[in-house]
This record gives C-alpha cells, structure tokens and sequence, in this order.
C-alpha cells in the first residue's frame, strides 16, 4: 500500500509540475503577443499643462520611438528626460490603453527680469534663471531695479534674500494683477516699492507681512480701474493702508 501511495503521490506531483509549465508557457506566449501586437503600439500622445512650449516640442523632448509598443515604454524614464528641461518644472506620464501616451507637465514660468552683468536674467517663482537677454525689450514680466546680480548662468538659482521676497510677492499675485506691475524697485531692504504700468506706485516697505500686502495689491489693482480720482500711490508700511491721491 505505501508503495502505491507513493507512485500515486509521484504522479500527482508530476501532474501538478506539467500543468505548471503549461501555465508559465501560456502565459509567455501571452506577454510576447502583448508586446508584439500592433494593436498595444503608441500611435497617439495627449499633451496637456503646456502654455509657453508647444506639444510638439514637448513630444520631441520626452523622446518617444516612432510606433513603440505601449508595454515597452518606462514612463519613469520619460518622466526624467522631460525634467531634464529646464522649462519643465514637473511631468507626469501615463498609459492611456490600448495606444495613448498622456503627458502633464508643469511648466517655469517666468515671473520677472533683473539686471545681470551682461543684460537681464528672466527668472521664475523660485529664482531659478530661464533665460537670458542682452535687452529688456522682449519681456513681458516685471522688471526688478536696485539690484544687479553677477555670475549667474541659466539653470542657476539666485541667492539675493531681498530679490527672493520679491519673487515670493510676485509669485502670490494673480496673473491679471502681475501683468499690471512693471517694476519692483529695491531701494533698501525695508524701502521696496511697486510700479504699475500706469505709473502708480504701491509702497510695499518691507518684507514683512508678504502675504498681506500681495493680497492687499490684488484687491488695489482690481479696484484702481473704478477710482475716480488719479492715485499717486498707495502705502502698505501701515496695517491700514494708506492713499494718497494726485492734486488736480
């Protein structure tokens, strides 16, 4: 009786054995069909995030082959050489099945210029520089006066304390009201004042309460338009702000 037991366990652990290669074969065959099917292979990418940089060129940067399959693509790899780009600050790369790629990113924008020792740095919220130019003429953001840096080079970040609370200031301002700010003029740490493109200036004084006085700004801007009267400027040194209109 053992002994038939014994080839009985055999053949069920055989059996058992056979079955599981049958398995593993199947499910080989499977994966290899998935990555060969032209059905999984990517004939569409979605690109969404971008305003400054065109899909294309977003395309050409995150380096896709022509026709890959979907299987065979690491969007983690993806990720990466579309980061690498110093416009990208974050992406975020996905499968859409059966053949889409989506692509999000997040881009630098830039949020204002200064003076550099060889023309103007354009730099984004947090003092990374973007680009540089010999003239002030083609940008569009607030220019920051008082202040010139030295040995910084695209891809480096700025260290001037003051020049970052500025950036800090710019950064919390809606788009409309940052599209109205031509200068941010550092005089002194704690003498820091605003330009709109009107002309009107927003003393702002320290760096104190940012905060506050970026949604005290906001509200100014969005008001100034009703004001019957012209403004020479307006103080935020105090808790109240305070006024002060032009003589007629």
């Amino acid at each position: 009786m053992d002994e038939m037991d014994h080839e009985a366990r055999k053949k069920t652990i055989s059996k058992q054995f056979f079955l599981l290669v049958f398995i593993l074969l199947i499910f080989f065959i499977g994966m290899i069909s998935l990555l060969c099917s032209p059905v999984f292979s990517v004939n569409r990418v979605q690109v969404s995030g971008n305003t400054y940089m065109s899909q294309d060129e977003v395309i050409r940067i995150a380096g896709l082959p022509d026709r890959v399959n979907i299987f065979r693509l690491t969007t983690r790899e993806i990720q990466t050489k579309l980061c690498k780009d110093l416009r990208i600050e974050q992406a975020v790369v996905q499968r859409s099945f059966p053949s889409t790629i989506k692509i999000q990113i997040i881009e630098r924008k830039p949020i204002a210029s200064v003076a550099c020792e060889y023309g103007f740095l354009e730099i984004d919220k947090k003092g990374m520089v973007l680009a540089v130019h010999k003239t002030i003429t083609d940008m569009q953001v607030p220019i920051i006066t008082g202040v010139v840096l030295h040995n910084l080079y695209i891809g480096d970040s700025v260290l001037d304390a003051t020049c970052l609370k500025v950036l800090e200031y710019l950064a919390q301002l809606d788009e409309t009201s940052v599209n109205q700010i031509s200068e941010v003029h550092i005089a002194a740490p704690d003498q820091i004042v605003a330009y709109t493109r009107n002309s009107v200036q927003i003393r702002l004084g320290s760096t104190d309460r940012l905060s506050e006085k970026a949604k005290a700004t906001q509200d100014f801007i969005q008001n100034m338009q009703t004001m019957k009267q012209s403004i020479e400027y307006i103080d935020f040194n105090f808790t109240a702000p305070f006024i002060k209109f032009k003589n007629r």
